[in-house]
């Protein structure tokens, strides 16, 4: 009974820490309130090795183009929530630079 525990205990850990993915850095609040017309497209990593730009030593997993409408390519094998990565991609429509700042 008690191994039984222990395996329920750790399978149910695992599934926990499986579903709760990480969140993408967001934007700050400036740059949060992209209004324009947005396409996102769903590629697999491959795909967005072709598409986005490659920056050495990053596995880039989303990329944004602006332009009208801006379009945004997220991997479909992301480490984030695809909620938080189109929020940060969003970030860079309404002029959120490559490098972050905050």
């Amino acid at each position: 009974m008690k191994i039984r525990k222990i395996i329920l205990s750790a399978l149910t850990g695992l599934l926990l820490t499986s579903s709760a993915l990480a969140q993408a850095p967001q934007p700050p609040e400036r740059f949060r309130h992209y209004r324009g017309p947005v396409v996102i497209k769903m590629l697999s990593q491959e795909q967005i090795g072709r598409v986005c730009p490659h920056i050495p030593g990053i596995i880039v997993r989303a990329c944004t183009y602006k332009g009208n409408p801006c379009r945004i390519y997220v991997s479909t094998t992301s480490w984030a929530s695809t909620a938080s990565i189109i929020s940060h991609e969003k970030g860079h429509c309404a002029g959120w630079s490559a490098n972050h700042e905050m």
